[in-house]
């Protein structure tokens, strides 16, 4: 079974990863990313994965381009999106801690706060990634909860609907990819990658000390955006709700 999987960055995708590699027996590593700006010149090493059972991972990788790039294949694409304040709160924290990337935000910012803003307001991949993930990963109908998929190898979950209800979008991903699972291991899979499994530590919450590795909280982005960074933010945040509803999501996460 060959399986992509491609997102931005700070959207939850490797633990959908993990779950994945896990249920399916896959010798996979979240490491294992790849670049989706040179696809095509790395489909050996795309095809090479496949053939040694691992799942390919992308970021920045919309179906178009990963089909271009790798050509007819036996492979299905799995995408996973996320509320783009949000995922600009989780990349200000993981870019401003982490050991090796933090000098990058830290020419701007020195608070927390300032970091969220750098990323919001300055930073120029933000908006493009949260247009691109509306407009490409976000197809219409291709969607866990529309399972329109019957012409297209591709499939959109988000983190939002993962957080809500991760038996019903992984057992929707599974159906997708035409797996067979028993009900047991799908259960020892999702209780094993719990975020309380994994962080030893209640869901919602975070670890001061360690900071650049921080989860994704929903709604977060309320603690931290001030009216300049929501004016900045709210064409983007209007189109992933009316997608999410559109596609048969729950809208109670507006509020």
């Amino acid at each position: 079974m060959n399986i992509i999987i491609t997102s931005e960055h700070r959207v939850g995708s490797r633990w959908l990863h993990y779950l994945l590699a896990d249920i399916l027996e896959m010798s996979v590593s979240p490491e294992m990313d790849g670049a989706v700006e040179n696809v095509k010149e790395r489909k050996q090493d795309a095809l090479h994965r496949f053939a040694n059972n691992k799942i390919v991972k992308y970021h920045h990788g919309t179906p178009a381009t990963i089909m271009k790039g790798l050509g007819k294949g036996d492979y299905k694409i799995i995408g996973v999106v996320r509320n783009p304040r949000d995922r600009a709160v989780s990349r200000a924290f993981h870019d401003f801690y982490h050991p090796k990337h933090s000098y990058q935000v830290k020419k701007y910012a020195s608070s927390d706060f300032e970091a969220v803003k750098w990323v919001v307001e300055e930073s120029p991949p933000f908006e493009q990634d949260s247009w691109r993930q509306i407009q490409h990963l976000m197809l219409d109908g291709y969607s866990t909860r529309c399972h329109l998929f019957d012409s297209l190898p591709y499939i959109w979950t988000s983190y939002e609907w993962m957080t809500d209800d991760i038996h019903l979008e992984v057992s929707k991903i599974l159906d997708f990819l035409g797996a067979r699972v028993k009900p047991f291991v799908l259960k020892t899979a999702i209780q094993k990658n719990a975020f309380e499994s994994k962080a030893k530590r209640p869901k919602g919450t975070e670890d001061r000390q360690d900071t650049w590795r921080r989860k994704g909280m929903m709604l977060d982005w309320i603690n931290w955006f001030d009216e300049e960074m929501l004016n900045t933010t709210i064409g983007m945040q209007g189109a992933y709700w009316r997608k999410l509803v559109t596609n048969g999501g729950n809208d109670e996460w507006q509020n």
